[in-house]
């Protein structure tokens, strides 16, 4: 086995995306932190995607730092000087077609008597990337296969009824299918890595595959989430990736870091004061904003991934009650997501197109934050909230249903913000209308919000993961020398 003159951490992600909100800047952070703490640092996609996939566009726009090896599903490390040499010739590849303007094919369908269609998706280069089956009812693929630059097939992928539940694949030299965490495993198992590597993932799907691992690894289960279906107690149902990992897995960890103390105080509750839940709260650094933004006192801003459980309908229902008193506010959602075409008719039910518009993933949070008069928080679980916590760093008050368990933990009440009742959408509209029409209360709140950065200790957050890892470490190195 190899041996490194640095700890390893290897950092697990089913996906990696530029638009991944406020998570994927913590765990931008969480790199950073251990890479200055003088570990060895290693990435590791669990979903196959070629080059230009907008988790290796952070990687070329230098979010990960220089010296990180990266390895995707069954690739050799990435070279990122190969990697940007290719980005730069598919680029004038790409720019000479627009000049001698042939026409790019995207997807080509073909449809079947058997109730599915197949498609072929090009890249913008025209070369093949990708064949699936969709249903066509549903328009929910099944069967996908992908294709490497050189047109050879890589991977062959069965899915479930989510998209991104993937039950079975085969490589090239598989005879035959085989199950994603069988696969996973054995990949994650061929990267030669030295004994006591830390290994880490905040997707519950791959917690299977780390407790599995030999014990010569340290296992960490991040968990940014509520496992909670509706936030009862802690004993209450699991969501349903949660249900999966956590009932089968809990012993399985050296640690599970949560964002609070409610969390971890819950959990030991079902699983045992011997459940590794280590405390480690998330920081989310102040970004100085360019000078001459002005603040709208009428602008009320939601920030975030565009999903169910944001609970988006009920902002504009508070919007809609707030404008019946105040006919000058209005509502704009930042993010994206899969609910957005769900979303946009539900405002055009309510009639309210010309107050609500959805603009799009923003890289500017701070901004949008700095300029709107306050912000709503309407999910149906939380465990941190890192949006609330952007939106007080910017002096933007945050009107939030009371949810377990991250609202609390931030906003002080009457001071930095409101809390109200859960899924209470007409105290939520009080808030707003008192905000707007007290222009007073509203200049102390914004004051107050912005003295909340003195609370915020990147140092902790540092030495904590750093301690951690090391921790995790010599518990693994001590059971590979049992061995």
């Amino acid at each position: 086995m190899s041996n490194s003159t640095k700890p390893t951490a290897l950092f697990v992600f089913g996906a990696f995306r530029r638009e991944g909100g406020g998570l994927s800047r913590v765990w931008y952070q969480r790199l950073q932190s251990m890479h200055d703490s003088g570990w060895d640092v290693r990435v590791a996609f669990f979903v196959y995607r070629r080059y230009r996939n907008k988790g290796l566009e952070v990687v070329l726009g230098g979010a990960i730092p220089d010296g990180v090896t990266i390895y995707r599903f069954w690739d050799a490390p990435v070279n990122r000087i190969a990697l940007f040499a290719q980005f730069l010739k598919d680029g004038f590849r790409f720019a000479a077609r627009r000049v001698m303007r042939k026409q790019l094919r995207t997807i080509v369908v073909e449809p079947r008597p058997d109730g599915m269609q197949h498609e072929w998706k090009y890249d913008r280069f025209e070369r093949l990337m990708t064949e699936v089956d969709r249903n066509v009812e549903t328009q929910q693929a099944r069967f996908l296969v992908r294709y490497d630059t050189a047109g050879n097939w890589i991977l062959r992928e069965w899915l479930g009824i989510d998209e991104e539940d993937v039950t079975q694949v085969q490589r090239r030299t598989d005879p035959e299918p085989i199950s994603i965490h069988e696969a996973r495993l054995d990949w994650l198992n061929s990267l030669n890595l030295p004994d006591g590597t830390v290994v880490m993932s905040d997707s519950p799907h791959s917690y299977p595959v780390i407790a599995q691992l030999p014990d010569r690894f340290g296992k960490v289960f991040v968990m940014h989430l509520n496992h909670l279906s509706r936030g009862e107690g802690p004993l209450g149902a699991l969501t349903p990736r949660m249900a999966v990992s956590l009932e089968l897995y809990h012993d399985a960890p050296d640690a599970v870091t949560v964002a609070t103390p409610e969390q971890a105080e819950d959990l030991k509750l079902r699983y045992g004061q011997d459940f590794p839940a280590q405390v480690i709260r998330p920081v989310v650094r102040k970004v100085p904003t360019p000078p001459g933004i002005v603040r709208d006192p009428f602008r009320v801003v939601v920030l975030g991934r565009i999903v169910d459980v944001k609970r988006l309908h009920l902002a504009f229902k508070a919007i809609a009650q707030a404008r019946e008193v105040v006919p000058q506010v209005y509502l704009e959602v930042w993010g994206s997501g899969n609910d957005r075409e769900r979303l946009e008719g539900v405002v055009d039910e309510l009639n309210l197109q010309d107050c609500v518009t959805f603009k799009g993933y923003t890289s500017t949070p701070e901004q949008v934050f700095r300029s709107a008069g306050m912000s709503l928080m309407t999910s149906r679980r939380e465990s941190f909230g890192l949006a609330v916590i952007e939106s007080i760093l910017q002096g933007c008050p945050v009107v939030s249903f009371d949810v377990k368990y991250g609202p609390r933990r931030v906003i002080d009440d009457g001071v930095n913000g409101f809390i109200v009742p859960d899924n209470d959408v007409d105290a939520m509209a009080a808030r707003i209308i008192e905000m707007v029409q007290n222009p007073e209360l509203h200049r102390k709140m914004s004051e107050e919000a912005e003295k909340f950065e003195a609370q915020v200790d990147h140092t902790h957050f540092q030495r904590a993961w750093n301690a951690l890892g090391h921790d995790v470490r010599e518990k693994a190195l001590a059971r590979a020398k049992k061995k």
